[in-house]
């Protein structure tokens, strides 16, 4: 059954995939250090962000951009291939938590009560069969929180990860996470830290990003997103600080409201798009605009 025009822009509004600038540049640094397996000590890095400025989304379309493959062995055997693996740090973290998400991560079946001797052989075991060139740990501030284990521990169960799979790693985490690579020179050495910043200023690589999500939209006529003829980038940059985290479900949540309450033409008109557009940015970051301000440069000075 053929989609209605509504049900179709909903459809891409739910797919709207913003890509910071530095995207491709950070992607291509992934792909060097894949091409570096085999030939030297692997590379690592660690992916530095505040909350909300993309990280996350930046590594799952790389993993996304990357996917494996089936190959059967000698017996005949069909294995998983996974070149590139992401997986999110548990919380709690854990050493036998943190194999069970790489296990998990390359598909593999889990057993209840393994120790984590067990564990750590079958993750060891799965990276060298399934060819893992590059491992992505994600949320790396979990680690600040465990009660179980303390920070030398969790990297060096890391670090062992890296060393005996001879894969090259990337951690990713916020500012307040930095502070596991000062632990000692040489994690410090190890993973040399790549920023990922917000849009803290209005200027036109903002306005090229917001002509890209309406290019993906297809709206009914030009609406302006990425003109600043319009100051609608000017008042969107207001609005989310420049915080993908939040610029997107603004966006989404004003074209969704526009949709439930007018028709498809009606979509592109900017007085009403406007106005749905103050009632998203409330529900997204709440009332008290001066305090989501407030935290962020907080954060920023980190």
């Amino acid at each position: 059954m053929k989609l209605s025009e509504k049900d179709e822009l909903k459809k891409r509004i739910d797919e709207i995939f913003v890509e910071h600038p530095r995207y491709k540049e950070i992607h291509l640094m992934f792909d060097t250090m894949r091409e570096n397996k085999n030939k030297d000590t692997p590379i690592h890095v660690f992916l530095r962000g505040d909350s909300g400025v993309g990280k996350s989304r930046l590594l799952e379309k790389y993993t996304e951009r990357n996917k494996g493959y089936e190959e059967k062995d000698d017996q005949g055997t069909e294995i998983d291939i996974k070149p590139v693996l992401y997986a999110e740090l548990p919380n709690p973290f854990t050493i036998a938590e943190f194999y069970q998400t790489i296990i998990k991560a390359l598909g593999a079946p889990q057993f209840a009560g393994a120790k984590v001797g067990e564990l750590k052989r079958q993750a060891f075991t799965l990276i060298e069969k399934q060819r893992v060139e590059l491992l992505i740990l994600d949320e790396m501030d979990y680690i600040l929180t465990s009660r179980y284990v303390t920070k030398k521990e969790a990297m060096e169960a890391i670090k062992h990860v890296s060393n005996i799979g001879k894969i090259s790693v990337v951690l990713a985490g916020t500012p307040e996470s930095e502070q596991l690579t000062k632990i000692n020179f040489q994690y410090f050495r190890r993973f040399p830290v790549t920023k990922l910043y917000r849009f803290a200023e209005f200027d036109q690589h903002f306005c090229d990003l917001l002509q890209t999500i309406e290019d993906q939209l297809e709206l009914p006529k030009t609406l302006g997103l990425g003109d600043p003829m319009t100051e609608i980038p000017q008042l969107l940059h207001e609005m989310s600080q420049g915080i993908l985290g939040a610029l997107t479900p603004i966006l989404q949540r004003t074209f969704r409201k526009l949709i439930a309450n007018y028709d498809y033409e009606e979509v592109s008109n900017p007085i009403l798009f406007l106005s749905m557009l103050e009632l998203a940015q409330r529900e997204i970051i709440g009332d008290n605009e001066s305090e989501f301000i407030k935290m962020l440069k907080t954060s920023d000075a980190c």
